[in-house]
Order: structure tokens, then sequence, then C-alpha cells
């Protein structure tokens, strides 16, 4: 059984995986990530026949790595597992940012100050 590490980058909105899956996964997974554009067929690439009109959502590095936006995660990994292929996730863990929140513009009016505090409420 084929084991398929997905490990996200901790600075960027993308899953990387760790080796490429096996030829028919590989293709309901371009299948299942990409869409037709709105209009493609007014587009002089698609004219053209460079372009089949579709926005292909799972990509290639330049060294042929696979990688896919975060938010498709539980679709990629649904669709590896119906082929039987086994799949770990790393997803590191970047500490919250903290931010001062405090007022630092000119001093609020009474009924300014009244509606926010109805609004905390």
């Amino acid at each position: 059984m084929q084991i398929i590490e997905l490990r996200a980058s901790p600075n960027k909105p993308y899953v990387f995986m760790s080796s490429p899956p096996p030829p028919r996964p590989l293709a309901a997974l371009q299948k299942a990530l990409s869409y037709e554009v709105q209009g493609y067929t007014y587009s002089t690439e698609w004219m053209a026949g460079r372009w089949d009109g579709k926005e292909k959502l799972l990509k290639t590095t330049k060294r042929g790595d696979y990688y896919f936006p975060r938010g498709l995660l539980p679709q990629v990994e649904s669709i590896l597992q119906a082929y039987g292929i086994a799949v770990t996730r790393v997803m590191p863990v970047k500490p919250p940012k903290m931010y001062d929140l405090r007022w630092k513009g000119e001093k609020l009016r009474d009924y300014q100050t009244l509606a926010i505090r109805q609004a905390l409420r």
C-alpha cells in the first residue's frame, strides 16, 4: 500500500504531496480539482487549441511535486483513500498573532461610547 504524506506549508495556503500518486488517482484528483472558466470559449488561447478552458487547482512545482490549496484537503484525502492510498497529514501550527486592539484615535463622543457598550453586551 502506498502512503502519501500531505504537508501543509506554514507560510503559504498550500498543501504539498510527498510523492506523486499513481496515474488513476492522479487523473481523479485532476478532474475533481479543476473547473471550467466562465466564458473560456471566447479566449484566444482556447480558440487556438492551447488551453482546455479549465482552471486547475492541482499544480506542480518546478521539481514536479504536486500541491493544492489547503481548503481542498478533505476532498484530496477522500479521493486518495478511495483508491487505497494511505494518507498522513503534517500540519504545522503557527502561534496566533496578538494584536493591540485599544483605541488610538480621537476621543469618542458620549453617544459613540454608549453605542459600543451596548453592542458589546
